[in-house]
C-alpha cells in the first residue's frame, strides 16, 4: 500500500473511533440526565449537586478522548503539516480504549513512526534543489553561487581566550 492509502485509512480509523466515542459520550450524558431527573426529583435527600459535578466531570473526561481523534481526522484529510503530531497525540489517547481505540492508535503509530508518512507529508524538493555541487548539497535555488562562495562564508575563526 502507498502512503496516501495508509493516510486515508488511518484518518478513517480516527473518524470511526471518534464517532464511537461520541456515541458513548452521548450515552453517558443521557444516563446521567435520566438518573438525575428521575431519582433527583422524587428523593429530597438525593445529593443533586454532587451527582451533577460527577456527571459533568465524566462527560469532560470522555470529551478529552473524542476531540483529538476528530482533530487528527481533519488534519490528515486536509494534509495539514501538523497532521503527524495530531495523529500521534490522538493515537496515544486512543490506545487506552479497547478495542477500537487501540486499533486506531496502533495503526497511526505504525504509519507515522515508520517511513510511509514521508510520501504524504514531507514536501518534495524541486529538481533544481536536488543538484549536488562539489559535495556541498543543494544551492538552495541560487545558480550564481559557487562552492568557493560558500567556503568564503564559513571561515574558521579562533575562539577568544576567556582564561
Amino acid at each position: 500500500m502507498t502512503g496516501e492509502e495508509h493516510n486515508k485509512y488511518v484518518s478513517w480509523a480516527f473518524l470511526g473511533y471518534g464517532i464511537f466515542q461520541a456515541v458513548m459520550l452521548l450515552f453517558i450524558a443521557v444516563i446521567f440526565l435520566v438518573v438525575f431527573g428521575s431519582i433527583g426529583a422524587s428523593d429530597p435527600n438525593f445529593p443533586g449537586l454532587l451527582f451533577a459535578i460527577v456527571g459533568v466531570f465524566a462527560v469532560l473526561i470522555n470529551a478529552l478522548f473524542v476531540v483529538p481523534s476528530f482533530v487528527a481526522y481533519y488534519a490528515m484529510k486536509n494534509r495539514k503539516p501538523w497532521a503527524r503530531i495530531a495523529a500521534i497525540v490522538a493515537g496515544a489517547l486512543a490506545v487506552m480504549s479497547m478495542p477500537f481505540g487501540t486499533a486506531a492508535g496502533v495503526y497511526a503509530f505504525v504509519f507515522f513512526l515508520g517511513e510511509d508518512w514521508k510520501q504524504v507529508y514531507e514536501p518534495q524538493r524541486p529538481p533544481h534543489m536536488l543538484r549536488d555541487d562539489a559535495g556541498f548539497g543543494s544551492t538552495y535555488g541560487r545558480d550564481d553561487q559557487t562552492a568557493a562562495d560558500r567556503d568564503a562564508q564559513f571561515q574558521y575563526r579562533e575562539p577568544p581566550d576567556w582564561r
